[in-house]
């Protein structure tokens, strides 16, 4: 039988002090046949892939096409929890500014090139050299030290509570020292390896299953095929055809795709949609100058509805830049601005009232705002 999987991204609905907009929607994987000799997952992906030269790699969905051929130094559980991977162990010192990681003996890249500390030296200065987010995720890191062949020590200038989960993702990705010298072609120590010769860059990417990976168990497929599609219809479409096992839909797609029998799961991802008040200051836009005309902006929104007429429910009203699920989201906050039209134009009133007297030959029209917005 014939299975799919659709992951659907519920975004966050933020409207806050800072700024305000609507969630977004992304999705990603699925399943297909049965694990062993030749089973295969094929996906769709919407944003083309990046250079395979990890300086210049993002974090964002571009990651897909790197997770098979690259292995991360840390693995992130499903609750985004630091656990072992390429390091098997790792320890801060005293001060927080020397993080130790001790690699798993016996890793080698599929060119049979072995895994170093010197090489995971070379690779985070490599990324870290970058100018895209991979590269901002090790700003914090001074140094780094290959204490001996499965020991590195990554000096700090001052704790930074984001390095462990970034060396979970693109930023802790690892390249083999060919890959790095030429990247044209990846080299990695992950669980397959790219097929050249099934791959046609910028629309299909093959991966075949690498039997030297140390924790191959893990990965029941044999080869993985990823697609370019980035039409949502496309993806949609190629879904219910059974050309694709899974793929990003939006909120907007979810009855198609459930109303054909297919499994949909929904999952945080953590992206935030609005429109951000930058210009506090009122340099661009005077009538923002005033607090209270922030302040009524944050009123005038009802954040609760846009959620359920725009995101179909899949995603969650707040006042803040954090997701729910993040260590700095507060509750509480997201109460300091209910939907109050009414307390929205006494607000406005009273900032008109108060630029008035202040400046009498000179004033400005609430209603001008709706158009003008950073």
């Amino acid at each position: 039988m014939h299975k799919t999987a659709t992951l659907i991204g519920a975004g966050i609905l933020m409207f806050g002090a800072a700024a305000c907009g609507s969630g977004g929607a992304s999705a990603s994987g699925g399943t297909s046949g049965t694990s062993g000799t030749g089973s295969v997952l094929t996906l769709a992906q919407s944003v083309p892939a990046k250079p395979w030269d990890l300086a210049k790699a993002s974090i964002g969905p571009e990651a897909y096409y790197y997770q098979p051929v690259y292995d991360t130094l840390i693995r992130l559980d499903a609750q985004g929890a630091p656990a072992p991977n390429m390091a098997q162990s790792w320890s801060y010192d005293g001060k927080q500014t020397t993080l130790t990681l001790k690699l798993r003996p016996g890793l080698k890249f599929t060119d049979g090139t072995a895994v170093t500390a010197q090489v995971v030296k070379d690779n985070l200065l490599h990324t870290k050299g970058g100018a895209d987010t991979a590269a901002a995720q090790l700003a914090d890191i001074a140094g780094v030290e290959a204490v001996d062949d499965t020991t590195v020590a990554i000096k700090l200038d001052h704790p930074s509570p984001s390095l462990l989960p970034a060396l979970g993702q693109v930023s802790g990705m690892i390249a083999g020292p060919k890959a790095l010298t030429d990247p044209q072609t990846p080299i990695g120590s992950g669980p397959y390896r790219l097929d050249t010769s099934a791959t046609i860059a910028g629309q299909q990417y093959t991966y075949v299953r690498y039997p030297g990976y140390w924790n191959a168990r893990a990965f029941p497929y044999d080869t993985i095929v990823i697609k370019l599609l980035p039409d949502p219809t496309a993806r949609t479409n190629a879904l219910l055809a059974g050309q694709i096992n899974g793929t990003l839909v939006s909120p907007q797609r979810v009855k198609t795709v459930q109303d054909a029998g297919m499994k949909t799961v929904v999952y945080s991802s953590g992206d935030i949609e609005g429109l951000f008040i930058w210009d506090r200051a009122g340099k661009k836009v005077p009538a923002l100058g005033n607090v209270k005309v922030r302040q009524a902006l944050n009123h005038a929104f009802d954040r609760q509805s846009i959620v359920k007429t725009v995101k179909l429910g899949l995603g969650k009203a707040t006042t803040q830049v954090f997701d729910p699920d993040q260590p700095a989201y507060d509750a509480s906050l997201d109460d300091r601005y209910p939907y109050d039209p009414a307390k929205a134009k006494q607000l406005l009133a009273e900032a008109v009232t108060r630029t008035a007297s202040r400046s009498p030959c000179r004033t400005w029209r609430p209603s001008s705002l709706s158009s003008r917005r950073r």
